[in-house]
């Protein structure tokens, strides 16, 4: 069983290897590209990828950065065949580290920042949505189907055509746990250590740390909690 599964994921990463060495050096000088951070799995639609506008920070090295991993979770459930990563407008994706997005998910920079600190890691059917900043910090981990969005999609305007719903950042702090299925609105901060519980809606900024959030909308339920991964 063990050998069956080591030869899938063998035969799995030749058939995607054009795409990974595409990646590594369309966004990296040559120095960087040839350890190969960057590496690209299933299906994965890559637009707007350049030098200008991919940038990985701190130290460099091999398969640190995963696009459209195959994650336990996706037993059972619906998931998108495509992992995309979109960007346009001047939009900007930066890595401080390591990060691992599994299948199906979308990151779309269009226009805005988007900051993924090390230790990054997200499940199936993420979809980030940046046209100003999000930032994620060290060691965050999101469950699938998670939506993060800094903005409400269109403009609105009153009666003097001021606008009425601008686009906000979004900051995580450390250690930060997102439940299964949870939305992240425009201009909310997540404290360190905050637990965001299944299906919450979150649309205010959480000040205390190692709490849990939880509802529609998201409010703290429980104070001093402390997580950890379950490797």
């Amino acid at each position: 069983m063990k050998l069956n599964r080591l030869c899938s994921r063998l035969v799995r990463g030749l058939w995607y290897f054009p795409k990974t060495l595409y990646l590594n050096f369309k966004v990296l000088p040559v120095k960087k590209a040839v350890k190969l951070p960057f590496v690209v799995m299933g299906r994965c639609c890559l637009r707007g990828v350049n030098s200008k506008s991919v940038k990985l920070e701190g130290p460099v090295h091999r398969f640190m950065i995963h696009f459209g991993t195959q994650k336990t979770a996706k037993r059972g459930l619906p998931v998108n065949r495509t992992t995309y990563v979109l960007i346009d407008s001047g939009g900007t994706i930066i890595f401080k580290g390591g990060a691992t997005f599994a299948k199906g998910s979308s990151i779309c920079a269009s226009g805005g920042t988007i900051v993924f600190g090390d230790r990054f890691s997200c499940n199936v059917n993420c979809f980030f949505y940046c046209k100003k900043h999000i930032e994620f910090g060290t060691d965050d981990l999101l469950g699938w189907d998670i939506k993060i969005r800094d903005n409400d999609g269109h403009p609105m305007y009153d009666r003097e055509h001021v606008r009425i719903n601008p686009d906000a950042d979004i900051v995580f702090g450390d250690h930060v746990w997102v439940g299964s299925y949870a939305d992240i609105l425009k201009g909310v901060s997540i404290a360190d250590g905050t637990v965001i519980a299944t299906r919450s809606l979150v649309t205010k900024s959480n000040c205390e740390e190692n709490a849990v959030i939880a509802g529609v909308p998201a409010k703290v339920v429980k104070r001093d909690v402390f997580w950890e991964h379950d490797v």
